[in-house]
């Protein structure tokens, strides 16, 4: 087995057991590690930031996984609903997985990969960076073992993360606010984008069926077109 295929099953198996254990598990729906800990950890909850609107999913063999965030989970992008995702906004969604959590994990972190720019944005954030330790000759993960050298916490199974994440859990809170209108089935994209959320079970229900109808679309136009390169 690669490394690379050992990586993936790592992500799946600590994902699932961090989930089973409580904890969101928060990623970019990026291919590979991503995906791994997504699919493992949306029976539960799974929080993916986007770089593109929350309707644009990127890559577009991730829709349906998206789809089934929403049941528990959520997408959450800086980016106005219908924005295609551009190559300097990825620095922004990764600011936002480093930010929502007390802890990151950098599985694989290539020489100049988005992974690493999570983990100095964590470092930044003041936020627990940890590492799994990798083959010095693979390339897809060499950095892992840069970011460990450098103070990264060295981890092998999901216990030192659910130890940090035990020491730095708080109690929830829920915000309302009466001036914060309610997004309803019936909002255009256009008009969720610019609306505020409350954070109540009645407007994450009306922005998960926004989003939904939002996916359809993306899914609608993503069959279209493959339908037309087919034809050509």
């Amino acid at each position: 087995m690669s490394a690379h295929a050992t990586h993936h099953l790592w992500a799946r198996a600590r994902a699932n057991e961090l989930s089973e254990a409580g904890y969101v598990v928060v990623s970019g729906l990026a291919r590979g590690i991503d995906t791994c800990a997504d699919l493992a950890a949306a029976k539960n909850e799974s929080i993916a930031a986007l770089a593109g609107g929350v309707d644009v999913i990127y890559p577009n063999e991730n829709l349906n996984l998206a789809t089934s965030l929403l049941d528990k989970g959520a997408l959450l992008s800086k980016q106005p609903i219908g924005s295609a995702p551009i190559s300097r906004q990825f620095p922004m969604r990764n600011g936002i997985i480093s930010g929502l959590y007390s802890a990151t994990v950098v599985v694989e972190a290539a020489g100049k990969s988005g992974s690493l720019i999570t983990a100095h944005g964590a470092l930044d954030q003041g936020r627990n960076e940890l590492a799994v330790p990798s083959h010095p000759f693979d390339a897809r993960a060499s950095r892992c073992n840069m970011l460990i050298r450098d103070g990264a916490l060295l981890v092998r199974n999901a216990q030192p993360i659910i130890s940090i994440l035990e020491d730095n859990r708080a109690s929830p809170e829920v915000v309302e606010d009466e001036q914060m209108p309610l997004l309803s089935a019936e909002t255009s994209p256009k008009e969720a984008s610019s609306k505020p959320v409350s954070c109540t079970n009645a407007s994450s229900i009306n922005l998960a069926l926004v989003l939904r109808r939002g996916l359809a679309a993306a899914r609608h136009r993503s069959t279209n077109k493959q339908n037309d390169t087919c034809l050509d």
